[in-house]
């Protein structure tokens, strides 16, 4: 059963500065559960934010975040609630 439709974006820059400011590891535990941090690979980011692979996994984590977003905007919740991961399918 279908219970909505949600849909929305992150613009990768701003997931930038958030994950890689003064606050970023604070905020990578309030948004992303324990599989997600391990996936994205963030912590070695810190140091060299600048780093090619670095902007690949803000992008990913980007992407990660508005799926979840529009997942919580379908189910009815809003962002209240953060309970819901995103990991990867093995195979």
């Amino acid at each position: 059963m279908l219970f909505g439709v949600g849909c929305d974006l992150c613009e990768v820059a701003r997931m930038e500065k958030s994950l890689f400011g003064a606050h970023g590891a604070a905020f990578e535990a309030r948004v992303f559960g324990t599989g997600e941090r391990q996936a994205l690979a963030l912590t070695d980011c810190r140091a060299d934010p600048s780093a090619r692979r670095c902007t690949h996994r803000a992008a990913s984590a980007a992407a990660d975040f508005a799926a979840k977003e529009a997942f919580l905007k379908a189910a009815g919740t809003g962002l209240r609630v953060m309970g819901c991961s995103l990991l990867p399918e093995n195979g």
